[in-house]
C-alpha cells in the first residue's frame, strides 16, 4: 500500500515506486531494453496465470502447462548473460 492505494500490479508498483523515490535511480528498463521489458512483463503474466490456474484445481493439464510455461522462462533466462535478472 502507498498512500493508502493498495498496488496489486508489478508494473504498477515499480511506476509508483518510481514517483515516490524521483531522486534514485529509476526501475524501468532504459529505453533500448523497453521491447524486451515488455516482452518479459508478459511472460511474467503468463507463468502467474498458469501457476494460479493449476493451484486453483486445473489438474493435470493445467500443471503441464504451468510447467510448459517455466520453460519459457528458462530459455528466456538464458538468453541473459549480464547476470541473473532479465532486464
Amino acid at each position: 500500500t502507498i498512500d493508502g492505494t493498495t498496488l496489486r500490479q508489478s508494473n504498477d508498483i515499480l511506476f509508483a515506486l518510481d514517483d515516490l523515490f524521483p531522486k534514485h535511480k529509476s526501475l524501468a528498463p532504459p529505453d533500448s531494453l523497453k521491447g524486451k521489458a515488455q516482452e518479459y512483463l508478459r511472460l511474467e503474466r503468463q507463468v502467474f496465470s498458469a501457476w494460479m490456474y493449476w493451484l486453483t484445481g486445473g489438474g493435470e493439464q493445467a500443471k503441464r502447462n504451468f510447467v510448459e510455461t517455466l520453460g519459457d522462462v528458462e530459455v528466456a533466462l538464458q538468453q541473459v548473460s549480464n547476470g541473473p535478472f532479465f532486464v
